[in-house]
């Protein structure tokens, strides 16, 4: 089970959104900032950036010691004032002249130039999240049993609106004695899938290996989800111009912290988490 935590600036962009407002750049807020790449550039009209990228990380742990000395990775407190992960990690990390070219470089975003024991990598630390499957699904929740410490199971149902919710009625609360409800609630649910391939896993232990040394340090314990919206900019990384795609206003709007030893990944894996509006919406009936 992962533990998620949306940031304060996300939040930002939702009610920008829900307002019709335009975007405004807020400084300290952008991964471009961080890394140094289009920082300050603002959206074309101050439109709205998506949730169109996500970020990997190995901070989102510690190693604390269990019973009988056997350690285990016990997640980090992440706030929502944060505005990037503790310790990112690049996705791919190529030496100048053996860059990602065309589609296979339109995947990813955040394009830094980065020197390691004195050889020049460009790195690529945003990846882009295909967003063409995703759907907004309501639901009817209502918990049923539990007692003490064990917790109630919920029967979930699709909720789908009829003529009665354009017509709502008052209830009537009778004046005196104590009211209970059936804890019933509604919720929304966008369930987002990110898909590492086995492609990925080669690149991310290439990662491990030119980093560390040894791919087996390569842990992934944070996942960010970003907002950012794509624009073609010209980087003189290399000899001469290159225009390639690359993320701007890239803000992070939520923080998962998981835990992957890529390693052991090398058929890949999937991630998968919940989108958007999630909080429960209190419908219960009156008993």
């Amino acid at each position: 089970m992962s533990n998620i935590t949306r940031t304060i600036y996300g939040a930002r962009i939702q009610n920008e959104l829900l307002l019709g407002l335009k975007h405004e750049p807020v400084a300290f807020t952008t991964l471009n900032e961080k890394f140094d790449i289009a920082a300050g550039m603002p959206t074309p009209n101050g439109e709205i950036p998506p949730v169109a990228y996500m970020a990997i990380g190995m901070g989102g742990h510690r190693m604390v010691a269990g019973t009988e000395g056997a350690p285990y990775p016990e997640d980090n407190f992440f706030s929502p004032a944060n505005g990037a992960l503790f310790r990112h990690l690049p996705f791919v990390m190529r030496e100048v002249g053996s860059d990602l070219v065309g589609d296979e470089r339109r995947r990813f975003a955040m394009r830094v130039l980065r020197q390691v024991d004195g050889k020049n990598y460009i790195c690529y630390y945003l990846r882009a999240i295909p967003r063409n499957n995703v759907t907004v699904k309501m639901f009817h929740n209502v918990p049923t049993g539990g007692s003490g410490s064990t917790p109630p199971s919920v029967i979930i149902t699709p909720f789908v609106p009829d003529s009665s919710n354009l017509n709502p009625v008052a209830p009537i609360l009778p004046e005196t004695g104590a009211q209970t409800t059936d804890g019933a609630y509604l919720s929304t649910s966008s369930v987002m899938n990110l898909d590492f391939t086995e492609q990925d896993i080669a690149e991310l232990l290439n990662v491990g290996r030119i980093l560390f040394k040894n791919e087996r340090q390569m842990i992934i314990s944070e996942i960010g989800l970003v907002a950012g919206k794509e624009t073609v900019i010209t980087s003189s990384a290399n000899t001469g111009g290159v225009d390639y795609y690359e993320a701007i206003q890239a803000t992070l709007v939520a923080h998962s912290a998981v835990y992957y030893a890529v390693a052991h990944m090398n058929l890949g894996f999937q991630y998968s988490l919940e989108l958007g509006a999630i909080e429960p919406l209190m419908v219960g009936t009156i008993e």
